[in-house]
């Protein structure tokens, strides 16, 4: 027996007769009063309650009695594999007993729960079947060049590097900036010069980069050191290693001090991805061990500066050869496609809208799991596209493309862009996204809460949905308890702190929950869009009629027999 907070064996021993009178009368998932007495089991290695009376008690289960109900879009069950723990026959009939409209089923990746809630809904409930697809953008993350700027291959680039405080572009700082100005094959000027940061450096920071406080004590200020970074590359375009990552500090420090920064800029990672199959990894000094060149001080930017020009020289001569190409314009449509593997993956709802999104689904996960399996069933963007009809497309939570763009300080240009491709938004509550808090990636809940005004911004400007939902993995807070067992077992430190991921959190909890967004908002993004989303849905079954899975006679046998014998075979060859 378990009350929610601790849990005790309750035993007695009974005659025949006895045992008969309670044979029914005791059932699992019964509330009950029990008073006994503590002993020992028969073996002694622990205690049990020896019962002596018993008897039903009343008990309050949660109930959701608001009078318009939301619609959970974000919901797991246990065929989310090793993640999740919510029966699906169970939540299904949950839905109904309170009344929901409907309930959406989104795995990670697979159908399997499928049957089990159509069986579940029958004709009380309508099913929003979807999965939470692990999504490849291998159309906009394969892009090399970024702008609009065009030049020969042969022209003038310069090329750069920074280093920085830490790697958060919204609280660390730039440090030092090296750049080359690479022209017709040769470098024909250098830039340097140290940022001071206005803080200490940490101990891991100093023996990384090998730059000290007292080297940044006399350095100049940030607007200074962009100023003349600015003048030297003189409006042609940029070459990086990892790109986004040197950009994003440039852009966020201009930004900051008042300076203009709209470059045209080439990233020399994914260029090397593409044109270096062979490397299983691309970092700046594998690249240029690959390439037999020259060691040097890495993580100092003004010697990887040097030796990204050299590594962007050869580079460029292999386009030039392998490509028949002459312009920057060219390359991304020349190097369209590539290996997916070196893209990561990001969380996606898809919905099913009607019979031939249903369709459409079913092929996505076959492709999934058939052609683009790496370590977890892809779906590249490019396949999505292609089968993308009677399916509606949400942008899932912190894991999710949009998301993971706020997070990392991307200008608001790229998340229009990003977001332009959903069909709705989302946004989860605070609670979810905690652990960011804990790993550092925030620092105070008002970030989280400004991630989520973020995204109704987005909404907004393209009237688009945006939609509150909890990312259901299991049934009662409670049962936070197993999944904490289930996340310890494949190694989440943080697995005792549980994200309230129960289902279903009420309109009035959410609504509180939002209400930093406003009651009219909280009210849309709660309930209203919730409802809208699943309107647009029809009624589908996910098995076609006439259907069914075939029967073998002596099937279910002859399966027993071979399972005990290959069981009994490898009994002995381990004995032996």
């Amino acid at each position: 027996m378990t009350d929610y907070t601790n849990s005790v064996t309750v035993q007695k021993n009974l005659t025949e007769k006895e045992a008969q009178g309670l044979e029914s009368a005791i059932k699992v998932g019964m509330w009950l009063l029990v008073q006994g007495k503590m002993e020992p089991t028969w073996d002694g290695k622990d205690i049990q309650l020896n019962p002596y009376h018993i008897q039903i008690t009343e008990h309050a289960e949660r109930q959701d009695t608001a009078p318009e109900k939301r619609v959970e879009l974000h919901l797991h069950t246990k065929m989310s594999n090793m993640d999740a723990l919510t029966d699906t026959k169970e939540v299904v009939q949950q839905a109904i007993r309170w009344g929901h409209p409907a309930i959406a089923i989104t795995d990670h990746g697979v159908a399997q729960s499928f049957p089990d809630a159509w069986h579940a809904a029958g004709d009380k409930i309508k099913i929003l079947y979807g999965v939470e697809g692990y999504f490849i953008n291998n159309i906009d993350d394969r892009v090399v060049v970024h702008g609009h700027q065009d030049c020969p291959l042969d022209g003038e680039f310069v090329c750069f590097d920074i280093e920085t405080t830490g790697l958060k572009v919204d609280r660390e700082a730039i440090t030092e900036i090296g750049a080359v100005v690479l022209k017709n094959g040769e470098i024909t000027d250098r830039f340097q010069t140290f940022v001071n940061p206005n803080r200490h450096l940490t101990p891991e920071i100093i023996g990384l980069t090998g730059i000290t406080d007292d080297m940044l004590k006399d350095a100049p200020q940030l607007k200074e050191a962009l100023t003349e970074f600015l003048k030297f590359v003189d409006g042609r375009p940029l070459a990086a290693h990892n790109a986004e990552f040197d950009i994003s500090f440039i852009r966020a420090g201009c930004a900051k001090v008042g300076l203009d920064f709209s470059p045209t800029y080439v990233d020399s990672l994914i260029l090397a991805q593409n044109l270096l199959p062979e490397l299983g990894k691309h970092k700046l000094d594998i690249v240029a061990e690959h390439l037999n060149l020259p060691a040097f001080n890495h993580h100092r930017a003004s010697d990887d500066a040097m030796v990204l020009a050299n590594i962007f020289l050869v580079l460029l001569q292999r386009l030039q050869e392998d490509y028949q190409i002459g312009k920057v314009s060219q390359i991304n449509t020349a190097l369209a496609g590539g290996d997916i593997k070196k893209l990561r993956s990001y969380h996606q709802i898809i919905l099913v809208k009607n019979s031939t999104g249903l369709k459409n689904l079913y092929k996505l996960i076959s492709y999934a799991h058939l052609d683009y399996f790496y370590k977890k069933p892809r779906i590249p963007k490019s396949v999505l596209m292609k089968h993308r009809e009677g399916l509606l497309i949400g942008s899932a939570c912190e894991a999710g493309e949009l998301f993971r763009a706020i997070v990392s300080g991307q200008p608001w240009n790229e998340l229009v862009s990003i977001a332009k491709f959903y069909d709705y938004l989302e946004i989860q509550p605070l609670g979810n996204n905690m652990f960011m808090l804990r790993d550092g990636t925030v620092q105070t809940e008002e970030q989280l809460r400004e991630f989520n005004r973020t995204v109704i911004k987005l909404g907004q400007e393209l009237n688009k949905p945006v939609v509150a939902t909890c990312d259901v993995h299991f049934m009662d807070p409670h049962d936070s308890d197993y999944r904490k067992i289930l996340m310890a077992g494949q190694g989440f430190t943080d697995a005792d702190q549980q994200a309230p991921l129960y289902y279903p959190v009420p309109p009035p909890q959410m609504l509180q929950e939002f209400a930093y967004l406003g009651k009219e908002k909280a009210y849309e993004v709660v309930v209203e869009n919730s409802n809208k989303i699943a309107d647009m849905v029809e009624e589908v079954s996910p098995i076609p009629p006439g259907v069914f899975p075939p029967f073998i006679d002596g099937a279910e046998e002859q399966l027993t027999t071979i399972t005990w014998e290959r069981a009994k075979k490898s009994v002995r060859r381990s004995s032996a």
